[in-house]
């Protein structure tokens, strides 16, 4: 909910990486439709969250990975 509205408001838009221990694909695609930017499921694996957070940084702007689904 925080990432929605987070996407849905004027400020400037930060990336937003999921961390959660849901890892199946659906829970993914629930993550970036919500309007994050990248997913990453638990346990942590350092290198893949060292190499998200790289990403992230090299970014300029924000952009959420899909549109966002309203869940009007």
């Amino acid at each position: 909910e925080a990432s929605r509205y987070i996407r849905q408001s004027n400020v400037k838009q930060p990336v937003i990486i999921a961390m959660t221990a849901n890892a199946l694909p659906e829970d993914r695609e629930a993550c970036l439709q919500a309007g994050m930017n990248d997913y990453i499921s638990k346990p942590i694996n350092l290198e893949l969250l060292v190499e998200k957070l790289r990403e992230a940084a090299d970014k300029k702007t924000a952009k959420p990975a899909k549109k966002l689904v309203s869940k009007a």
